[in-house]
């Protein structure tokens, strides 16, 4: 507010309460400044700085091993292969050897007969050979195609004519498709791995000389989500037979649904099975169009155990169930903590976000340090050294939260930190459990990657498509299978298995990597 020199009160007890009006102004202002430097310190990190959560190096929080290698001394033998920058000597790293099943072309390369004597001129005897020397390079060539001619024989009867017999087909997972489980295999992999979208696969095809439209591969993809339907359903059972299930969502827009609008958002939401300690590991993807408490429900209806997930408001249903422990995710905290200290890595309260980081690395520190024991062995090493640290974090947020504005960064870290603090505590007596929810995450990623090149979906059906397919991709990478090498065979082999046919010996971690050819 303006204020008219010419008409300011007389009177000290009007001057003195203008002053305090102006400095309680003043004070709103300046907060109201610190916030806004904040969010745009906040989107500048987003926009320009490294998409991962590390925290800006103030104290030097995790980067011990760079610590350590600093502190040694440069070694005397330091050969041809190190590399010299400012500062230090840089060894260089050994190349892996090239696949040994991959085809060897050899070149020899001879000296001519001039050259096989000596070049000392007061010799010049004929040399001797002794070996070669040997190197290796990569060369690539345009993916290898073949055509199949399935030559079915016919047999007729010479004596009535009425009996004629054709040899059958194998089972085929398309009928009437010239697209073989390889080709669908490769398709799928280069879509729902590599993120290329299906209009990008039609050029590429293109420049090899085939024809396949794109539609054409979108009926594909959408044939083999339904071919794989009851192994999807199989690997669901797996996930909801685990004692801690990690879920995640993430939004797709999907085009032509009846009685919504494209630009609607639907949902693609995600359960695993994380943790080696639980039983294999295992994702399903699945397609809904809704974010709500609803989707919730309906995908943990009947499970007993453990859920483990951000502190999305549509999963507090969880805390009213007897049957379901909800447990936390510390990596979301310490995101929070993590922002704060973007915004402010000098001081103020930035130094706040540093102490909390500091503690939440040495949980995590207990957790590298006990992830090859049994789950009882995990509880009593969990009470025993994180029990302590966990109850120093509480007092932190206990003294600190009271002095910093619950507006600011580091405010609103500590509220949440506090609001989530029932559910990030229940890990400790759960050896199934992870401190985090980063499994899932990762699981969601390439989904997530995807649509940056797709971005939309066209139908539900090529949405529940998508979702079969990415789940048998994702669980395919998490047991250590080749995504190609697996659906090649699931595609194979799916169409020969009746409908009440046990599929158990194609679940991925059945199979031992490396053996699918």
């Amino acid at each position: 507010m303006k204020i008219d020199v010419a008409k300011l009160p007389n009177d000290a007890e009007s001057l003195k309460a203008l002053i305090l009006s102006q400095i309680k102004t003043i004070d709103n202002l300046e907060f109201r400044v610190h916030q806004l430097d904040e969010t745009l310190k906040k989107y500048l990190c987003r926009e320009y700085g490294r998409s991962a959560d590390v925290a800006p190096q103030t104290n030097n929080l995790f980067n011990e091993a760079e610590q350590i290698a600093a502190a040694q001394p440069i070694p005397d033998d330091v050969g041809d292969d190190d590399v010299h920058v400012p500062g230090h000597v840089r060894r260089r790293g050994k190349r892996n050897p090239l696949p040994a099943d991959i085809e060897r072309e050899v070149r020899n390369y001879d000296l001519s007969d001039a050259e096989k004597f000596c070049s000392d001129p007061e010799c010049g005897c004929a040399l001797k050979p002794m070996g070669f020397d040997s190197c290796e390079q990569l060369d690539i060539v345009p993916a290898k195609m073949k055509v199949i001619v399935h030559n079915r024989h016919k047999y007729a009867c010479p004596s009535c004519q009425s009996c004629v017999k054709v040899a059958a087909m194998p089972a085929q997972p398309i009928k009437k498709s010239l697209a073989t489980p390889g080709t669908l295999a490769h398709v799928a992999v280069c879509k729902f791995e590599d993120a290329l979208p299906l209009y990008r696969q039609e050029k590429i095809f293109e420049r090899l000389g085939i024809d396949i439209p794109r539609a054409t591969m979108a009926r594909w993809m959408i044939a083999c989500g339904s071919l794989v339907k009851p192994l999807v359903e199989r690997i669901r059972l797996e996930i909801r037979a685990g004692q801690v299930i990690h879920m995640d969502e993430t939004p797709i827009q999907v085009l032509k649904e009846k009685g919504r609008n494209p630009w609607d958002k639907s949902y693609m939401w995600v359960m695993a099975r994380g943790s080696p300690r639980g039983g294999p590991r295992a994702v399903i993807y699945s397609y809904h169009i809704s974010r709500s408490q609803i989707v919730v429900e309906d995908l943990l209806r009947g499970y007993s155990g453990h859920v483990q997930s951000d502190e999305f408001s549509g999963y507090n249903l969880l805390d009213r169930s007897e049957h379901i422990i909800r447990l936390g995710c510390w990596a979301h905290v310490r995101r929070q903590f993590v922002d704060a200290l973007k915004t402010n890595p000098r001081g103020g309260s930035g130094t706040v976000a540093n102490e909390v980081i500091t503690k939440i690395k040495e949980l995590y520190d207990v957790e590298r340090n006990i992830k090859e024991l049994s789950p009882d062995d995990v509880v009593a090493a969990r009470r025993e050294r994180s029990l302590p640290i966990l109850a120093n974090l509480k007092s932190l947020e206990e003294e600190y939260s009271p002095q910093i504005p619950p507006k600011s960064s580091t405010g609103k870290a500590l509220t949440y930190m506090r609001n989530a603090w029932s559910h990030l505590t229940t890990y400790l007596d759960c050896g199934h459990a992870d401190i985090d929810n980063n499994y899932v995450e990762r699981a969601i990623r390439p989904f997530t990657t995807g649509r940056k090149n797709w971005m939309f979906a066209d139908t539900p059906a090529g949405a529940h498509a998508s979702a079969a397919l990415y789940s048998l991709v994702e669980t395919a990478k998490a047991n250590k299978i080749d995504p190609y090498q697996y659906l090649r065979l699931i595609f194979t082999e799916l169409p020969k298995v009746s409908n009440d046919g046990n599929i158990d010996h194609l679940l991925p971690w059945n199979l031992m990597p490396g053996t699918i050819h």
